[in-house]
């Protein structure tokens, strides 16, 4: 809303519609959560390089690519490609990734 850009507003349509608001949080904040829940052998990696710089890397190779290709001349297609390039960069730019695991100990039963 107000003078959020259009990339701000897609990106928090898209947080809100994809992943709920409540998985949103540091990743220093997903390690305390599991150990107060109970959960041990808590490990929390960051894997944003093989994950989101991996994306962007592919995503602006294959977009290189069809800037190229005489099939997507239109400046809508031109338009439509950098478009997803700037919002993938933004992503990797902006953004981590994290894998976390834990155990749930048996109460006994």
């Amino acid at each position: 809303p107000g003078r959020q850009s259009l990339t701000a507003r897609l990106d928090e349509w898209r947080r809100k519609r994809i992943i709920p608001q409540a998985n949103w949080y540091p990743r220093r904040v997903y390690a305390e959560r599991l150990k107060r829940a109970g959960f041990t052998g808590v490990e929390v990696r960051d894997v944003t390089a093989e994950v989101l710089e991996a994306n962007a890397e592919f995503v602006r190779n294959r977009c290189a690519e069809l800037l190229l290709d005489p099939r997507f001349r239109a400046f809508k297609h031109k338009s439509a490609i950098r478009w997803h390039l700037r919002l993938t960069e933004l992503r990797a730019a902006s953004r981590g990734y994290v894998i976390a695991s834990a155990a749930k100990p048996h109460d006994g039963q």
